[in-house]
Parts: C-alpha cells; sequence; structure tokens
C-alpha cells in the first residue's frame, strides 16, 4: 500500500482502528497483570475454580455457584472451556473474564457512539483501559457475576438504545432487515434473561433498557414481534426456570438472594442510625472506589468505622469531593437527557454525519436517559442495603456504574468554542480521573510480586499437606477452597467458622468426606481468631488434640478416646 494509500485508509477507518486499538490495549493490560500472578486468588474464585474442574473433569453441569442458589456459574463454564485449552489454572480461569472484559468495552464503545459522539466513545473506552486496584481486582477475580454485570448490562443498553434509534423496516423491505430487527429483539431478551440468572444486580440495566424499548418502540411490539424478546427472556432465564420448578420453595433464587441481604444486617444498626452509616460508607468509600478513585486511605478512616486520625479528613475531603463531582455530572446528564425530551423542531444536521431529526433526537434522549436511570437505581439499590453499612468494601454490587462511563464524560467533553478557556473545570476533572486510573493501574503492577509470593506460599502449604499424606481435615473458609484447588482435591478440607464449629463448605460432599474421618485434623493460621476460639471450644468441651506445626500453621488431630 503506498503512503497516501495508507492516510486515506487510516482516514476513512481511524475511529474503528483507534477503537481496536484501545480494547486489544485493554484486553493486554488485564493479561499483562494475569500472568504475572494479579491479584491473588481467594477461597470464592477457587470455588468457581473447582467448578470449572468438574465441568472439565467430569462432565458435571452445574446451574448455580457452589452454597450461593442466586448466581450463575457462565464462568465456570467458560473456565472449563478454558482449562481444555490452556490447562487447569487460576490464570486459565481468569482467561473467561478478559473475554466477558472485552465484550463490556464493545458494549461501551457502541453504546457511547450512538447516544453521544466518537470523541465520547474513545475517551470513555481510554478510561476504562486502565483502573485501580480495586476495579482492576473486582473485574478479573472470577468469583461471580461482575464481569458479566459489565458486559450483559452494557450490551443491553446499547441494543436498546439502536432498536429505539432505529425505525423499524417498511413492510416490504427485505426479510433480512426485519430477520435483523427481530434478532436484536431476542438478543436483547437473551442477554437480559442470562444477566437475572447470573445476578440480580444487572436488574436496574434491565428494567431501564426494558422500559426504553418499551416506550419507543410500542407499536411494533403490539404484533407477533412481542414474541422475540419474550422469547430470548425464557431461554436466558431456562436454568433459573428449571432449578426453581425443581427445588423447594424455600430455595428459589430470589428467595436465597433476599434472605442473604436480611442476614448481613441480623444484628446491625436500624432507622436513622443505619441510614447515616449508609451514606457515610457510598460515598466515602464504596462509590468513589468503584468509579475510579486510587484511595489512599482504608475504611477505618471513615467518621463511624474507626477512630478520627488524619486519615478521616482525606475521606471526607478526597472522597467526599470525588463522590461530589460524579453525583453532579451524573445529576447534569441526567437533566440535559429529561430536557431533550420537551418538543422541539428540527435540528440541522449535527458533526461526525450523526442525523438529528426531532424523532431520532428524542429517542436519543429518551436512551440518555434511560442509562442515567439504570445508574441512579443502581445507587439506590446499593445506598439502601444493608451491605453499604456493613460491607462497603462489596463494590461488586455497584459494578454497574462504570457503564455509566460515556454518560459521566458526556459532559465534561461538549465541544464549545472556548469552553476549555471559560470552564477549567473540566479539563480539571479530566485530569484527576486520569491521574487517579493512572496512579492505580501502576499500584496494580507494583502489587504482583506480592500476590505471585502469596501464591507462592499457597503452592508450598498444598505440598506441605500431600507430602505429610494429609487428605481430609478442616481449616478457615478463606484458606478452604484455595488449597483444594491447589491440590485438585487430592486432599479435601472442611470449613470451620470463626467460633471454631462447622461453617460454609461450598460444595456439600467435601463436608461429608471430612467428616467421615474421625482422624481428620484442625490446621489453622497461628495466632489466629479461628484457633483462638477453637482452643476455647476444646476447652469447654473437654475434646483432646496432639499439637504439630506443618508450614507455619498450627495442627490439632484429634486422640481417639
Amino acid at each position: 500500500m503506498t503512503p497516501s494509500g495508507l492516510q486515506d485508509f487510516v482516514r476513512r477507518h481511524g475511529y474503528a482502528l483507534a477503537t481496536a486499538a484501545l480494547i486489544l490495549t485493554g484486553v493486554a493490560v488485564r493479561l499483562a497483570l494475569v500472568l504475572a500472578g494479579w491479584p491473588h486468588t481467594n477461597s470464592e474464585e477457587s470455588a468457581m475454580g473447582l467448578e470449572a474442574l468438574h465441568i472439565f473433569a467430569r462432565g458435571d453441569r452445574p446451574i448455580y455457584l457452589y452454597g450461593q442458589n442466586y448466581m450463575g456459574v457462565g464462568e465456570a463454564y467458560l473456565g472449563g472451556l478454558a482449562f481444555h485449552l490452556a490447562g487447569v489454572s487460576i490464570a486459565s480461569l481468569r482467561l473467561g473474564m478478559i473475554a466477558l472484559y472485552a465484550a463490556f468495552m464493545v458494549g461501551v464503545s457502541w453504546l457511547a457512539r450512538l447516544l453521544y459522539s466518537r470523541r465520547v466513545a474513545l475517551v470513555a473506552l481510554a478510561a476504562l483501559v486502565v483502573g485501580t486496584p480495586f476495579t482492576l481486582r473486582i473485574q478479573l477475580l472470577a468469583d461471580g457475576g461482575k464481569a458479566e454485570t459489565l458486559a450483559f448490562g452494557a450490551l443491553l443498553v446499547a441494543l436498546a438504545s439502536w432498536l429505539a434509534l432505529t425505525p423499524p423496516p417498511a413492510a416490504d423491505a427485505h426479510r433480512a432487515r426485519w430477520a435483523w430487527r427481530y434478532a436484536a429483539y431476542a438478543g436483547w431478551g437473551l442477554l437480559a434473561g442470562l444477566g437475572l440468572y447470573t445476578y440480580a444486580i444487572i436488574a436496574p440495566f434491565v428494567l431501564a433498557s426494558g422500559l426504553l424499548i418499551a416506550a419507543t418502540c410500542w407499536r411494533e411490539l403490539r404484533s407477533w414481534a412481542v414474541a422475540a424478546p419474550i422469547a430470548g427472556l425464557v431461554a436466558g432465564l431456562l436454568p433459573a426456570i428449571l432449578y426453581t420448578v425443581t427445588s423447594p420453595l424455600a430455595q428459589n433464587p430470589l428467595a436465597v438472594f433476599l434472605g442473604l441481604h436480611h442476614s448481613l444486617n441480623a444484628r446491625g444498626a436500624t432507622g436513622l442510625p443505619l441510614l447515616i452509616r449508609q451514606f457515610d460508607a457510598t460515598l466515602l468509600y464504596t462509590l468513589p472506589q468503584v468509579t475510579g478513585l486510587a484511595a489512599q486511605y482504608p475504611l477505618s478512616a471513615l467518621p463511624l468505622y474507626g477512630p478520627p486520625s488524619g486519615a478521616t479528613l482525606m475521606a471526607v475531603i478526597l472522597g467526599g469531593g470525588w463522590s461530589v463531582a460524579y453525583l453532579a455530572l451524573l445529576g447534569r446528564a441526567t437533566w440535559r437527557a429529561a430536557r431533550g425530551l420537551t418538543p422541539r423542531p428540527p435540528l440541522p444536521a449535527g458533526r461526525g454525519g450523526v442525523s438529528v431529526a426531532a424523532g431520532e433526537t428524542g429517542a436519543r434522549d429518551a436512551a440518555r436517559l434511560a442509562l442515567a436511570l439504570a445508574g441512579w437505581l443502581t445507587l439506590a439499590g446499593y445506598l439502601f442495603s444493608a451491605t453499604a453499612a456493613n460491607n462497603p468494601y462489596s463494590g461488586r454490587y455497584m459494578i454497574g456504574m462504570l457503564i455509566l462511563t460515556p454518560a459521566l464524560l458526556w459532559p465534561l467533553l461538549e465541544w464549545v468554542p472556548g469552553a476549555w478557556l471559560r470552564d477549567g473545570w473540566r479539563a480539571a476533572l479530566l485530569a484527576g480521573l486520569a491521574a487517579s486510573l493512572a496512579f492505580g493501574t501502576v499500584a496494580a503492577f507494583r502489587g504482583a510480586p506480592d500476590a505471585a509470593a502469596a501464591d507462592a506460599r499457597d503452592t508450598r502449604f498444598a505440598s506441605a499437606l500431600l507430602s505429610h499424606g494429609i487428605t481430609r481435615y478442616y481449616a478457615d473458609y478463606w484458606t478452604c477452597d484455595v488449597l483444594n484447588f491447589a491440590t485438585r482435591e487430592r486432599a479435601i478440607c472442611a470449613v470451620v467458622n470463626d467460633y471454631g464449629r462447622p461453617g460454609l463448605t461450598r460444595y456439600a460432599p467435601y463436608a461429608a468426606l471430612v467428616r467421615a474421618d474421625p482422624r481428620a485434623p484442625y490446621i489453622l493460621a497461628r495466632g489466629s481468631e479461628v484457633e483462638r476460639t477453637f482452643l476455647i471450644e476444646a476447652a469447654q468441651t473437654h475434646k483432646r488434640y496432639t499439637k504439630s506445626v506443618i508450614d507455619g500453621h498450627d495442627m490439632y488431630t484429634p486422640v481417639a478416646s
């Protein structure tokens, strides 16, 4: 290709090339982190790995994550496929997460281009290429539901926006055009069903995009076209439907999910004290961390979560300022979209060849409003939950806020002559976001050696168990499934809780196998709370154990009576 031909090619396809480059860069960043051993795995991810192993090695076909009969296991099936291709490992398991991240980026690109502009789309992708350790960890740990919420949520709103902005074909149009239209409806239904089956936190995006379709395509949906999204929804929900009709009512996925959330505040604050804690943790900790603040303060720095210190002032100023700016931008995007729905005459053609006829502009503003609504519903659903007050580091429940990145950037990237000189706040906010994300990404890579060292300790611990001939034992929750996966089930662990009593062993057969061995030892981290309460329980019940040490852990083996 001649230089002039190359220039012409880049000029004609520059946006597509830039989009592809950004998505591939984001994939490469995450693949590099995974190959470097970051983040360190945990028992919940290892439980997903064990489920993937059972799919891969045994041909099992589970519907829900072990011990969580409300969370779908698409990540386990992707992991089983990855095990076929790349072998059994945590790194292989995370390949599915990276694939879902790529789908999320495609959805955000499509959504931003439809509703805003190419400029917004490219800047949004650039912001999502990097991330803080908090957001990158959420995206890479295969512990259920988060990556699917991002991918399915972005694609749901993008598909609904495309349907809203694209008029239906004429009655005598070619069948292929109608086929694409019906496929889009069915695809929306399928994604909605799969998303709800996977994790209920996607519900705000299902509701908002569904309302958009109903409001803009209602004439079309009065025909047989309505069968397409319904069929897709039923197909996506089919695993949940099959499970529900064959299980006791108390094990209904919705009942289990609601029961979990109620249990999180069984002995917690109520009324005004609970509400204050919810606002405190959400606005000073969870929302800033989920949306890109590379926080320099721990949860204990929050006014109601620890003694006052210098970090408390930082939490109030930095976290509070970030949330105020975020909510102001989301409020402005919402107001602009709502104002755009008021009747007005047709406008001249916009930049980039985007049609701005009155009807299409109204549909675009309706789609922008639907995206903002999904964000407000996500925020409200988290803010008024017990999780916000008692478990504020569980940012997974607000991970969908990342889908709103284009909406937040839209007020900052409007092209107005001289605006950058008059409105320096836009440049300041963009620079602050860029600095936080860059700093966070560097911090994640700096943490990779520590994560790899922790993985090596787990591997050494697993080898020590096998070398001592230990195949059945008890340990704490955050140890058991890590070692179950690390030993590929050659050594089986059952969980004891913080009181030294049987805890949540996600895969029930493990608990039965360990209970069947009367000599199964308790292997506990030295000086841990679990060890302290275990010894108290042993003294109160007059149970006798012999004590030994294995890889820095105390091992208590029952003495036969």
